[in-house]
């Protein structure tokens, strides 16, 4: 029995901020693992998949045994936007060897594309006789082994129904989950998130559990659920699979192929949930309860109350006389005297709400997005408030300062980061490297830049920023200009398929990069693309070459 759990990891969190918002995916927020070592939920996921797969794998010895041995499988689909993010988890994780399949979709279009895609691949590589499993990444587990014993007391079952689901037992009257009514092992129907007083029912009664969104089943007959109900969404998923750009990645933890799904067909795909799409109209399915203490991690009221006892061994959290609140934070907070309470802070701002509504954060979200802030000159905000940070595939940036006409930001590009090349109509910048190696290309001219080093960016220039080395880069960037907002940017390539409305053509570059960096850069693992590279000019702590002399 072959178990390939599929990890579909995405979502902005928008009911988790200020922690979660539009550009920080809910998978990657650190809410897992303990309060000295947090993992995010992406993380803890895949630790928990490699272990289902199969975690006592182990390399043979001799090295020309290894292409004899065929590792567990994990399959992880996610956007393109987030695989820099993805395989930062994935090296960081403590998962033994196993082989790991990153496949990008070029845009989100839920779980039922997501999981045909992660079929697809099982039935490609395993054959028929594999299990497959779904396996959400934004779920909180409280006991791993208790999850694990039950899915394979799911995966018993896959001979005898058509797809096995896991079910947890109501602890409340939620109108955020699902619910799944059954009678025995068997389904019998399924309830989306009902109002208060009928989920109230449904926990007085001994059949209903809420709706895990776990799935077990054999690939086989997950193919033909598909089939059955969606046949022209499975075969245009399929194509879409079959004609990836396929990429493979060494990594420390075994082989990692990277699949960039086709774009073209992806399109054409409606948004919609596996459960809507397939298991809504189809007999034969069976559930198994689940009793690991399963939490979606959708909204603060889904995290777990702290009470003083937990709370002691946190230092950053002092609880008096509390009951039923939860602190999320990493300066000091002292809460006193008060119930039913949330108190949470991010890079976005600080939350302080009654955990009645927690489902309510979301409009905080909006409000305080980047494109609904007040004051821009032509509607759109600048990038929020000084000291706020935000992510982006390549790293995340800071704004230290912001005044009439200028605004200054630090850059964090991780090892491998590429930013878009771009340029901008109503701003200028200036760069200088506080610490790492940068490569800047500046119209058709590259520079390898040091600490110390500068270079200024005129408006209207094309520009790029590249860390190629195997340790962070940091920026600090200086704008000046009559307009600052995040949207004055044409994008004209992106390696994380981002895009800008009908940019120009890129001029091409054919000159192979003469480096000046103290040694060889290590290759770029995220693109599907091999870049060339270019030499350039500028000034600070390097030499550059124009292109074609």
């Amino acid at each position: 029995m072959r178990i390939v759990p599929i990890i579909l990891s995405g979502g902005s969190g928008s009911r988790l901020w200020p922690l979660g918002n539009g550009d920080s995916a809910k998978p990657f927020l650190e809410l897992a693992g303990t309060a000295a070592e947090p993992k995010s939920l992406y993380r803890a996921t895949l630790e928990r998949a490699v272990a289902l797969a199969g975690g006592g794998f182990a390399w043979p010895a001799m090295s020309e045994d290894i292409q004899d041995i065929d590792p567990p499988l994990v399959i992880t689909v996610t956007r393109r936007d987030l695989l820099h993010q993805t395989v930062a988890e994935c090296e960081k994780s403590c998962a033994g060897l196993y082989h790991h399949e990153i496949m990008l979709e070029p845009e989100g279009r839920d779980t039922a594309a997501a999981f045909a895609a992660g079929v697809t691949r099982v039935l490609e590589r395993c054959g028929t006789g594999a299990i497959a499993v779904l396996m959400p990444a934004d779920h909180l587990i409280e006991a791993p082994h208790r999850f694990h014993s039950a899915l394979l007391a799911a995966a018993e079952l896959v001979s005898s129904h058509k797809a096995v689901l896991l079910g947890g037992k109501p602890g409340r009257a939620s109108t955020a989950y699902g619910y799944i009514e059954h009678a025995g092992k068997n389904v019998l129907r399924f309830i989306e998130k009902p109002d208060a007083d009928t989920a109230q029912t449904f926990v007085d009664s001994d059949r209903h559990l809420w709706n895990c969104g776990l799935v077990c089943a054999g690939a086989d007959s997950l193919a033909r659920l598909f089939e059955e109900t969606a046949p022209e969404f499975f075969r245009e998923v399929a194509f879409a699979v079959s004609s990836a750009a396929v990429q493979r990645q060494p990594s420390a933890k075994g082989n990692r192929t990277v699949r960039w799904l086709d774009a073209r067909r992806w399109s054409t795909l409606p948004r919609v949930s596996f459960d809507r799409l397939v298991l809504e109209h189809a007999s034969g399915l069976a559930v198994v309860e689940a009793d690991f203490g399963w939490s979606d991690a959708g909204s603060w009221d889904e995290m777990p109350a702290q009470g003083e006892q937990a709370a002691s061994g946190n230092e950053t959290v002092f609880l008096h006389e509390c009951h039923d609140v939860s602190v999320f934070a990493e300066r000091p907070v002292a809460v006193l005297g008060v119930s039913n309470l949330i108190v949470a802070e991010g890079p976005g701002g600080l939350l302080v709400a009654d955990r009645r509504h927690a489902q309510s954060v979301r409009l905080a979200a909006t409000h305080f997005a980047p494109g609904e802030a007040k004051g821009s000159a032509r509607g759109v905000a600048s990038c929020g408030e000084t000291g706020q940070s935000e992510t982006r595939p390549w790293g995340s940036f800071t704004v230290l300062d912001e005044g009439d006409g200028y605004k200054v930001k630090r850059l964090e590009v991780e090892p491998g980061g590429i930013l878009s090349l771009q340029s901008h109509r109503y701003r200028s910048e200036n760069w200088v490297v506080v610490s790492g190696e940068a490569e800047v290309r500046l119209e058709d001219c590259i520079t390898v830049l040091h600490a110390g080093g500068s270079i200024a960016i005129p408006a209207g220039a094309r520009h790029r920023l590249v860390n190629n080395s195997a340790f962070p880069l940091i920026v600090i960037e200086t704008q000046r200009g009559s307009y600052l907002g995040e949207d004055d940017e044409v994008r004209y390539e992106d390696a994380y398929g981002r895009s800008s409305p009908e940019p120009p053509s890129p001029r091409s570059v054919s000159r192979t990069t003469v480096r000046l960096a103290p040694k060889e850069a290590p290759p770029l693992p995220n693109s599907p693309q091999s870049r060339t590279g270019e030499a350039g000019s500028g000034s600070g702590s390097s030499r550059s070459l124009p292109v074609g002399e």
